[in-house]
């Protein structure tokens, strides 16, 4: 113990011999003369806890006035490491070594030692009655302040407009239209509805587009074999009648007229729609033919590519559709993948929702044709932290980042989970398939070093500079923009949060969806490089930056700010309208008003 108080003594550059004296005086020792330099050795067991006590108590005073107590919770050693290193004290979680925390703080002191638990615990005793001035917390935690504005992981939003949720960022993204600037902010995401949300109209819309999604495929599928007309026609013995094919070059017809379809459907009711659905997809699917000729079978293609085109050059995200109209259900407000169906049923998606009326979904189109790795599905997990100072929202994105690939090879025959959701949670739960190639990870991840070394090999060096990593900050800087007006305002707020994204085979940089609470263990050894290192950039940029505008960000690029109108709980959010009342201007004389109105 003697050696322990002599290292706090002058790791904290604490007067030991003020405190000794200090303590003589309160103490009246028999085995202390006052008149001599007290020594440790010549203290009891007891005095010597005391010592230590008073030590810990000016540490604790010393870091509060210097705003350097933090608490931490949950396994993010990286932050805490972090913190440590810039001289900041951890006051401890009360479910952190509880059974420790239940016992008084001199049986703690007792056992205390330089970097052990016993020395966490009895200075988080000593630190209950400060608050914390850096606060990771979770998420269903009160945002308790105790009369400071600390650093805090968690920024909130008005009415649970949180673009985290599905439904959430499906409103930024309808909003995009308002926040796109060339070169600065655009949302590119797969369109999308909300089921079960109360409001009939999204499911009209959603079969509305499943249904000109058929007659898309149909006409694309036809006019891609043109060049060898024999495999979809026989004139004599075709089994698919030719009103199929005028049916969906009606439809495109009308929709590139901008004619809605027919807002009163019933799913599975309509005979029409349910024949030409089956025998499309028959032809598409089943190498049936069309009971037609050729002059009619091109003449009808031909028209329906023309309104395609017309219909194309204003919808980019038809270009990765492909053929099979398949789409993504995801119930609204979970994560990891779960409850998640990947289907090309319509039938099967509707009941879906109607088995679970309680429960709101988004149905997505699925990206049908993604860029693929050595045959493979991938998506790219990026990382964006929010800063909120007095001023200004900014916002940061991570420049290192990695790729999550599938157990298995892509293939649209097979709509299991394993081949089409990327997630981490998902695919540690399969083994890697024997068809997949060697090439890559067992853990099923890359770095993006990783990817650039492929890309470099295949000639495409220049794609993330040039394209990919540009338009990640371009989605993710439309997203907070549209999504700004929702959020609250506390200055020393941050949140990190994980964005995925996909690439489709033209180098398209598509955003998927975003994570309010991203997992940044050490789950691969992939990311346990990436996620340390973004923890411990993070504390530069929440901690050091404010305190020197010139301290190094690490990886984080600041990429945008925005000036933001605190929030005020007590005022109606509407339309503000702005002016100063002009003076009328007065007449010179007054108007000579003839009432006299004679009649004809």
């Amino acid at each position: 113990m003697d050696e322990y108080i002599e290292e706090l003594c002058a790791l904290y550059s604490v007067s030991k011999l003020k405190i000794l004296q200090d303590l003589l005086l309160i103490s009246n020792s028999d085995n202390c003369n006052l008149k001599l330099t007290p020594k440790i050795e010549d203290f009891s067991k007891d005095v010597k806890t005391r010592i230590i006590t008073a030590i810990y108590k000016i540490i604790s005073e010393e870091k509060f006035t210097n705003k350097k107590i933090f608490i931490v919770y949950g396994n993010y050693e990286p932050i805490r490491e972090a913190l440590f290193a810039r001289g900041w004290i951890e006051k401890l979680p009360s479910h952190r070594q509880s059974d420790l925390q239940a016992q008084v703080l001199e049986s703690v002191i007792t056992h205390a030692n330089k970097g052990n638990l016993y020395e966490s615990v009895a200075l988080s005793k000593v630190l209950e009655e400060y608050p914390a001035n850096f606060i990771w917390q979770y998420e269903c935690m009160p945002d308790v302040n105790n009369g400071i504005v600390p650093y805090r992981n968690r920024i909130r939003h008005i009415n649970n407009q949180n673009f985290t949720r599905k439904t959430g960022l499906l409103n930024c993204f309808e909003q995009n239209l308002w926040y796109k600037q060339e070169g600065l902010s655009n949302m590119i995401c797969p369109r999308a509805y909300r089921l079960n949300d109360g409001n009939p109209g999204e499911l009209t819309a959603f079969i509305n587009d499943y249904r000109q999604t058929q007659c898309r495929n149909l006409i694309k599928f036809l006019w891609d074999k043109l060049k060898n007309p024999k495999l979809v026609f026989d004139e004599n013995k075709g089994t698919v009648p030719k009103n199929i094919l005028k049916h969906a070059v009606n439809c495109l017809q009308n929709q590139a007229k901008k004619k809605f379809l027919d807002d009163n459907i019933s799913v599975g009711e309509d005979p029409i729609w349910v024949n030409f659905i089956k025998m499309s997809d028959n032809i598409i699917h089943k190498k049936a033919k069309l009971k037609i000729t050729y002059e009619k079978l091109y003449e009808l293609t031909e028209n329906g590519m023309q309104f395609l085109h017309k219909i194309t050059n204003k919808h980019k995200d038809y270009d990765w559709d492909g053929l099979c109209n398949i789409w993504i259900l995801k119930p609204s407000c979970q994560s990891c993948g779960a409850g998640i169906v990947v289907s090309r049923s319509l039938y099967q998606i509707v009941k879906t929702t109607q088995r679970n009326p309680n429960k709101s979904y988004i149905i997505q189109k699925y990206l049908e044709h993604p860029l693929l790795i050595h045959d493979t599905k991938f998506d790219i997990r990026v990382y964006m932290l929010l800063t909120i100072d007095e001023c200004f929202l900014s916002i940061w994105i991570y420049k290192d980042c990695y790729l999550r690939f599938s157990s298995t090879k892509y293939t649209l025959q097979n709509l299991e989970e394993q081949v089409h959701l990327t997630n981490h949670s998902v695919q540690k739960k399969y083994p890697i398939s024997t068809k997949r190639t060697a090439l890559l990870p067992e853990n099923n991840m890359w770095s993006l070093a990783e990817f650039q070394s492929y890309l470099k090999s295949n000639n495409l060096g220049d794609k993330w500079v040039s394209k990919i990593y540009p338009e990640m900050k371009e989605n993710l800087t439309a997203l907070i923009m549209s999504g700004s007006q929702q959020m609250k305002y506390k200055k020393g707020s941050f949140h990190l949060y994980g964005c995925d994204f996909m690439l489709s085979n033209n180098f398209d940089t598509i955003f998927i969806e975003i994570n309010n609470s991203p997992d940044l263990s050490s789950s691969t050894t992939t990311t346990k490089i990436v996620c340390s290192n973004v923890m411990q950039d993070l504390v530069r940029v929440v901690v050091d930056l404010p305190e020197d505008a010139q301290a190094p960000t690490g990886d984080f690029e600041l990429v945008h700010k925005i000036k933001y109108q605190p929030y005020n709980k007590n005022l109606r959010q509407g339309i503000v309208i702005t002016g100063e009342i002009l003076p009328l201007t007065p007449l010179k004389s007054k108007p000579n008003l003839d009432l006299n109105i004679k009649r004809k």
